[in-house]
């Protein structure tokens, strides 16, 4: 069964401009269709700086006896995140995963999130075969384009992934992998917080 689970951290380097992180936060889970991860909630009351999602059965397959509807997964959440008095934004997304890939097949992992109302941000990244072992991708948010949630409402934060293979000109009988499962861990995505209080 594919899984979630949620966990704080703290986190170091904030930007300047931030304040430190509010105790009491709580946060709201909710899953949309996808194939990469299944319901889950989670209320966290220490400190907030990163939410560190990790997967179960999370994986693109392409060859061998893979299906057609195995190229392609994907793992959507929504968070609804409770803190009175301060604002949030992501500031850095870390994407770690695994890949095992035939000489000319492809892996591609995708990420996205978004605050209600505001536009995506999303980074796309590659490998080519033949690969194999762990990949991460880092997705730093230069600080002039943080995307704080609005001060006294609260919206929806989605969160997305998606992997995939292709074949390529690789060995149609051989299987290639693009993974974010704990069948080489460490795999997770790492979404990381910084704060402002409401009314500076």
């Amino acid at each position: 069964m594919s899984g979630i689970v949620l966990a704080s951290c703290a986190l170091s380097g904030r930007p300047a401009s931030a304040d430190p992180p509010p105790s009491g936060v709580t946060v709201e889970v909710a899953t949309y269709p996808g194939q990469g991860c299944g319901a889950s909630s989670a209320a966290i009351p220490e400190v907030l700086s990163q939410i560190a999602v990790e997967y179960g059965n999370y994986r693109a397959r392409v060859g061998g006896d893979s299906t057609p509807a195995d190229r392609r997964k994907k793992c959507q959440l929504g968070l609804r995140i409770h803190a009175r008095g301060f604002s949030y934004a992501i500031s850095r997304v870390t994407y770690r995963g695994y890949a095992e890939l035939e000489p000319g097949a492809t892996g591609t992992v995708t990420g996205l999130h978004q605050l209600q109302g505001a536009s995506p941000r999303s980074v796309t990244r590659a490998f080519t075969g033949p690969y194999s072992g762990a990949w991460t991708v880092d997705d730093p948010v230069p600080t002039d384009q943080l995307v704080y949630s609005p001060c006294g409402e609260e919206r929806f934060l989605g969160l997305r992934s998606e992997l995939s293979a292709d074949a390529g000109t690789s060995n149609p009988s051989k299987t290639s992998v693009m993974g974010m499962d704990p069948e080489a861990p460490p795999t997770s995505t790492t979404y990381y917080f910084t704060w402002k209080k409401c009314g500076r």
